[in-house]
This record gives structure tokens, sequence and C-alpha cells, in this order.
């Protein structure tokens, strides 16, 4: 996941190596313990691995440490969709977010 640090504003990049089932959840750290971090991150789209894996959902927080709102953004058969509490509405893939807090991967979709 490629970010910004908040402290120098240099970019930085998080490489891992995951050997993932048919799902995977990425939970990224978005606290460091003191407070929430903001940085925008990177969404990749596809994550090769054995097979490949294809984002099909991101949870978002918004908010604060002591308080906030979850939503989802996923992918359906028809298309990508924005869920809220009072709504669903249809709206392009992510690529970027500053909000993403669980990332969800299936193989071979």
């Amino acid at each position: 996941v490629d970010a910004t640090c908040e402290t120098c504003g240099l970019p930085v990049t998080k490489r891992m190596t995951v050997i993932a089932g048919d799902i995977m959840i990425v939970q990224l750290a978005r606290f460091d313990g003191t407070r929430k971090l903001f940085h925008e991150v990177n969404i990749p789209r596809v994550i090769k691995n054995t097979t490949n894996m294809y984002l099909t959902g991101v949870i978002h927080h918004s908010g604060s440490m002591d308080s906030g709102h979850y939503t989802a953004t996923v992918c359906t058969s028809q298309r990508w969709k924005s869920i809220n509490d009072e709504y669903v509405q249809s709206c392009d893939p992510p690529s970027k977010s500053s909000t993403a807090y669980i990332l969800v991967y299936v193989s071979g979709v």
C-alpha cells in the first residue's frame, strides 16, 4: 500500500508476502494508539498472488478514535455500490482512500 508520511511528507511503500486462500481480508493500520491516521492509500484492484486476488469490498471508517461511522463500497454483479445507513448508490471502483479500513479480496472472480 503506497502512502505519504504524515510527519515528513515523503512517500512510503509497504510490501508484504501473503499466501491467501479464496478470501483475503486486509486490515489497514488506521490508528497509532493515540490518534487516527488519515493518510490516503492506494487500493489495488488486483493483488497478484499464487492466484490473482480481486478487490470485492472496502469498509470505510470516518470520524475519530472515540466515535465514527462505518460505510462500505462493494462490487455486485451489476457494478460497484456505495452503501451507507440511508442509501445504496452506484459508484466508481475505489482506487485511493483516506477512510479505507478493511479491504476484501477474493480469488478468481
